[in-house]
């Protein structure tokens, strides 16, 4: 095979074994012409020097050949994103990888992706530290990939070793894990890891919770007149959504953040009332938008769109990302009472258990049977104090006793 040759540079060093200089001749290869038989990209790499030693003067001895250093970019990991943070690396400069390893995880929002490598090669430079903001497009990280090992006469560089280097440099690997008597051990990515580090910096806040029981005898006769309104599945979340929408209005510390100094506080102008859906990656929280500016059934509809994005695994950036408050609606698993924990930046969360048919006393103490659903919030306690809470709860609870305020 022919080599190519960009420029030549011809010196004399001296042999360490302290006989004759050695000639050395280095030479920049460029790139090669187009083989039918070899994948063009095969050849369109930056390559380092090819180094021959001259000690006859007549005989050359190609020494390396073909080291590619890649400049890894970060690729678009999802519509409209054109930033995310470095959360983790998992290399250093000098880290062998191969494809498919684990590089890096990156978050935007509440969306935690895992990038991993395309080639097999050196990590030679990290272009971010940890909590550096990466850019789309932008190199990520630099890789010295594999040299491909010349099987020819002298160690010449044939198409066949080109052919392998590539299939080489291409194949899949498979997933990582480890096994150690009968253990597994596989590294924590995606959206367990986004969970991972929320609730670590949830763990930072403290919560104090408030729980109470409501009657919903009234919501339940309501919603079996309106299961369903020009083909809109509607359940009881759309009510729960809506009172909380005008809770907020009322007692707008529960729509806030804390900014990153601890200093202000940022109230909120919209209310995107998030809600757990299931998806085959996880458990995710998607919010409602402007639910301030909708009615029971439009929020019904947004909840519906959510849900089967969800199930699909379709769900946008933009569907997960600016939440405000959040409902776990753990009731529609079977639960009664749960300790929400706080989604940062939110500063409230409620858990909203199932509705139980139970005996209850009447206002002329007589037995009655009654709709009962408990409900358990959780606040910052760094800005809300607990007779807030209290009241946020009590309008809350009047509305949902009382429904049909909600309609309108």
């Amino acid at each position: 095979m022919a080599t190519y040759i960009k420029t030549l540079s011809l010196s004399t060093v001296k042999n360490i074994s302290g006989k004759a200089p050695i000639r050395v001749l280095t030479c920049l290869p460029t790139t090669a012409k187009y083989s039918s038989s070899i994948p063009q990209h095969a050849f369109n790499k930056r390559l380092r020097p090819v180094t021959f030693i001259d000690q006859s003067r007549r005989n050359f001895q190609v020494m390396s050949i073909l080291a590619e250093k890649v400049s890894f970019k970060l690729s678009d990991i999802g519509e409209g994103i054109t930033e995310v943070v470095i959360k983790e690396w998992y290399v250093k400069p000098g880290d062998v990888v191969q494809q498919f390893d684990n590089i890096c995880e990156v978050q935007s929002d509440k969306a935690s992706v895992t990038i991993t490598s395309r080639y097999d090669g050196k990590i030679s430079k990290l272009y971010y530290n940890v909590d550096d903001t990466a850019m789309v497009g932008k190199p990520l990280v630099d890789i010295e990939a594999e040299e491909a090992e010349g099987t020819g006469k002298h160690g010449r560089v044939l198409k066949e070793d080109i052919l392998a280097y590539h299939q080489k440099l291409h194949r899949k690997q498979p997933e990582e894990s480890k096994e150690i008597s009968g253990d597994k051990r596989v590294r924590i990515t995606g959206i367990q890891k986004a969970m991972l580090k929320t609730m670590t910096k949830a763990n930072n806040i403290p919560h104090f919770t408030y729980a109470d029981e409501v009657s919903v005898a009234k919501l339940v006769e309501l919603r079996s007149q309106m299961k369903s309104i020009n083909g809109i599945r509607i359940t009881y979340l759309p009510f729960f959504v809506k009172a909380i929408s005008k809770c907020l209005s009322e007692y707008q510390i529960l729509n806030s953040s804390l900014d990153e100094n601890l200093e202000h506080i940022v109230y909120k102008s919209q209310h995107n009332i998030g809600i757990a859906v299931d998806s085959p990656q996880g458990l995710q929280v998607p919010n409602i938008k402007n639910v301030e500016k909708l009615n029971v059934v439009e929020i019904a509809n947004d909840i519906n769109r959510l849900q089967k994005l969800g199930l699909e695994g379709r769900l946008r950036q933009e569907d997960l990302s600016g939440g405000t408050f959040t409902i776990s609606n753990i009731g529609s698993i079977g639960g009664m009472f749960a300790t929400p924990i706080i989604l940062p930046p939110e500063v409230a969360i409620v858990a909203i258990g199932k509705i139980q048919t139970l005996p209850r006393f009447g206002s002329d103490g007589s037995i009655m049977r009654d709709e009962i659903m408990c409900i358990n919030w959780s606040a910052d306690h760094r800005i809300i104090d607990g007779a807030t809470v209290a009241k946020f709860s009590n309008l809350w609870k009047e509305l949902i006793q009382n429904p049909h305020q909600l309609l309108f």
